[in-house]
């Protein structure tokens, strides 16, 4: 992760997150999940919730960063602890199938519930789904 100290003030986490989104899906920028990652660091660490969210994705699938189980999980709790919708899906996916943490359908079904609750569709599915 990025140095604190290095880290610009609160009110540019917006700008910090949109310039992430631009080369992360080469929007406008040349497409550089490596470019994606310091941006959206940036922008987690100074509190948007959905820059923490995306950067779960990245550690999650290996862009731009080492594909780790563990930092995705940790991403979208910081970015869940905001009560982010498509980290809290995130969560209930990987409590779900056991990645990461151990298989726990009673906890999928909450994450699954508190982000249907900020009206994810993806988490409506899982739930009807599961029966929900």
């Amino acid at each position: 992760m990025t140095d604190k100290s290095d880290l610009p003030p609160k009110k540019y986490q917006e700008t910090l997150f949109w310039e992430g989104f631009a080369y992360c899906y080469g929007r406008g920028k040349p497409q550089s999940y490596e470019t994606a990652v310091e941006y959206f660091t940036k922008a987690a660490l100074i509190g948007h919730a959905e820059a923490a969210t995306q950067m779960g994705f990245m550690a999650l699938n290996g862009y731009g960063v080492e594909k780790s189980d563990k930092d995705a999980y940790d991403w979208f709790m910081m970015a869940a602890a905001k009560e982010e919708p498509v980290a809290l899906y995130q969560l209930g996916v990987m409590y779900e199938n056991g990645v990461y943490v151990e298989k726990d359908l009673d906890r999928a079904i909450k994450y699954y519930l508190h982000s249907s609750d900020r009206n994810n569709a993806d988490a409506k599915v899982a739930l009807a789904r599961l029966g929900k």
